[in-house]
């Protein structure tokens, strides 16, 4: 799963579709035509989770 982080931070839609076809990641269905939208939305998913735990570690 290193290769999807570290795909999805540098915005390498390509990357992040080779990731998730990777046996590893254990994914089905996952479209070539849809690299595009994965990457948004992983990188997306990815910032908010980010602003999350600053906030958590804010309030402790």
């Amino acid at each position: 799963m290193h290769l999807l982080r570290k795909s999805i931070d540098q915005g390498n839609a390509e990357k992040t579709l080779e990731a998730l076809l990777m046996p590893t990641a254990k994914l089905q269905d996952v479209r070539p035509e849809n690299a595009k939208h994965y990457q948004d939305v992983l990188h997306h998913a990815k910032t908010q989770k980010r602003k999350v735990r600053a906030v958590a570690s804010c309030q402790n």
